[in-house]
């Protein structure tokens, strides 16, 4: 099964979002060099970075949790 015709679909979405937008007063070289930057950005997922900051939030709040824990315990 191909999914051209959901393709089709979501670029005539496109095109219908699009003729409401005003045009922008970019030249053609600015123009293929930002559309070239967002090319290379999609599909990428997340940065690395986020990636990171995530397991890191993550690993404080674990801690806080289980030093939270040890305090309970020892009010007991």
């Amino acid at each position: 099964m191909t999914d051209k015709p959901e393709k089709d679909d979501d670029a005539m979405k496109l095109a219908d979002l699009a003729r409401g937008l005003p045009h922008t007063d970019l030249d053609a070289a600015s123009a293929e060099r930002i559309a070239a930057i967002a090319r290379r950005d999609v599909g990428l997922g997340r940065p690395k970075r986020a990636i990171l900051e995530a397991v890191l939030v993550a690993i404080l709040v674990l801690a806080t949790l289980g030093w939270l824990a040890l305090k309970i315990c020892e009010m007991l």
